[in-house]
Parts: C-alpha cells; sequence; structure tokens
C-alpha cells in the first residue's frame, strides 16, 4: 500500500523526515484507466515501524500529489516527474522536471515547490481505501486518531488506529 509501481528521482533528509521523490501509478483513479502520478512521500527518520500489520513497515508513511500543470478551466497537467533538485542548504525549494504522459500532446516543464507547501498538503485531509477493490474516500476528521498519521513519534509500535494501514492526504 506504500507503493505501485514507483520510479524514484530523489530522496532528501530534511529536518525529523525523509522526503521521497516518484512516479508511480495512481491507484484511486484506476477505474478511469492507468495513469501516472507524480508524487512526494514523507517518513520520519526515527520509525521503526508499527505493531500487527504494520510490524515490518513505516508507520509515519504519507504521501500526496505534486501537481505541475497550467492553471486554467481545463488544467494541463505534467504528471510524471523525472528528475528532482535542491538547493544544497537551502531546505525550503525543490525543482522537479516534469514530461507529460507517453499519450497525447507531449511537453515538460519545470515546477518549483515550496517545503511549506508540502508540509501544508501533509497536513491536509486523508483519504482511505476500505478493501483493495474500494474507491478512495475522504476519512472523516473525527476518525483521525491522535496523534495524526505521520508525526514523529518517540515509538511507532505505539501508534493506534485502522488509518495507519491505508492512508494517503
Amino acid at each position: 500500500f506504500h507503493f505501485t509501481e514507483p520510479d524514484f528521482v530523489g530522496s532528501y533528509d530534511i529536518g525529523q523526515y525523509v522526503f521521497f521523490f516518484f512516479r508511480e501509478t495512481a491507484v484511486e483513479y484506476i477505474n478511469c484507466g492507468k495513469s501516472i502520478f507524480s508524487r512526494v512521500a514523507r517518513v520520519c527518520k526515527k520509525d521503526t515501524g508499527g505493531k500487527s500489520i504494520l510490524s515490518h513497515n513505516w508507520a509515519t508513511y504519507l504521501k500526496a500529489r505534486l501537481n505541475c500543470s497550467i492553471p486554467g478551466e481545463y488544467p494541463f497537467y505534467f504528471n510524471e516527474i523525472q528528475s528532482i533538485y535542491k538547493v544544497p542548504d537551502d531546505d525550503t525549494l525543490f525543482y522537479g522536471v516534469f514530461t507529460t504522459s507517453t499519450t497525447g500532446l507531449m511537453g515538460s516543464a519545470i515546477c518549483t515547490f515550496r517545503l511549506e507547501d508540502i508540509d501544508h498538503a501533509f497536513a491536509g485531509r486523508f483519504k482511505e481505501q476500505a478493501s483493495s477493490t474500494s474507491a478512495w474516500l475522504p476519512v472523516l476528521s473525527t476518525k483521525v486518531p491522535e496523534p495524526r498519521p505521520g508525526q514523529c513519534v518517540n515509538d511507532t509500535e505505539t501508534l493506534p488506529g485502522k488509518l495507519y494501514e491505508n492512508r494517503s492526504v
């Protein structure tokens, strides 16, 4: 549930987290045909895994979609990240090279992402999948466990809740 056919392009160690940049098959839209989306994922450096089903998996792992597009009434998306760059000694900005999918109009773009915006995405609403054949649906805020998934804790084996098993922001 962490990755679906990923192609990794980079990772960075920043503060208490490691950030991963990759593209993968977008399972949230699998009923609409195969799509590739770019993602950023984050995991706490101290994550030693969770309990029960997460015993050999990261318990603090979160991922979000990276949106590189030309805005408008009908946005044009550059869905496939090819490379990521961070200026040394500046942990606030990331520069990504993106391409369009191999079907249709071909193009490429460079998009900038602020760490502040990435952190804001990870603080957003969660989606969960009831089963492997279910659609990804928003989680009610009343069902989000404490501490909030993705936050760093001293012992990740103490983290509770079903939401820790299947989550995305």
